[in-house]
C-alpha cells in the first residue's frame, strides 16, 4: 500500500511506482545524454521531470530513509551541507515539503540549475524540495 512505513529491513514493501520512477531515474543518471535525448530529459514536466517529482512524493510519504533513496537511485550528486555558501544560496530558491534539518543531499535535474534535494538528519528524511533557478 501506498500509506506503508518501510524500514531497512523491509525493502520489499516498495510500492512498484516508486520502484518503476527509480529505475528510469537511474537510468537517465548513468547515461551520456546528448542531442534530442538531452533536450527531452531537460524539459519541464517531461518524463524524466515527472519522474523524479513522483519518487519525491513517494519517497515523503514512505518515510524512507538515506540508505533506501540511495539504493533506489544511487548516490546524490553534491551534499550541501549547513553554513556553506551553497547552503544559503539553495536556501533562498528550495520549496519544501517538511522541515529540512541535517545535509541536503542533490539529484540535478538539469544540471546544477534545478535539483531534486532531500534532507537528511543522519539517516531520516526530514524534508523533500525543488530548487528552481527559474533562469
Amino acid at each position: 500500500s501506498c500509506n506503508a512505513m518501510t524500514t531497512a529491513a523491509d525493502q520489499n514493501s516498495f510500492t512498484d511506482a516508486i520502484q518503476i520512477h527509480a529505475q528510469y531515474i537511474k537510468e537517465i543518471r548513468n547515461t551520456a545524454l546528448t542531442g534530442e535525448a538531452k533536450v527531452r530529459a531537460r524539459q519541464w514536466s517531461g518524463r524524466y521531470h515527472q519522474a523524479l517529482q513522483h519518487f519525491a512524493q513517494e519517497a515523503w510519504k514512505l518515510g524512507l530513509n538515506r540508505q533506501q533513496i540511495e539504493d533506489l537511485i544511487g548516490p546524490a550528486d553534491t551534499i550541501v551541507e549547513p553554513n556553506s555558501s551553497a547552503f544559503a544560496h539553495a536556501e533562498q530558491l528550495t520549496q519544501w515539503q517538511g522541515k529540512p534539518t541535517g545535509n541536503w543531499h542533490s539529484y540535478f535535474w538539469r544540471g546544477q540549475h534545478d535539483q531534486l534535494l532531500f534532507a537528511f538528519d543522519g539517516q531520516t528524511l526530514t524534508g523533500v524540495g525543488w530548487l528552481y533557478s527559474y533562469e
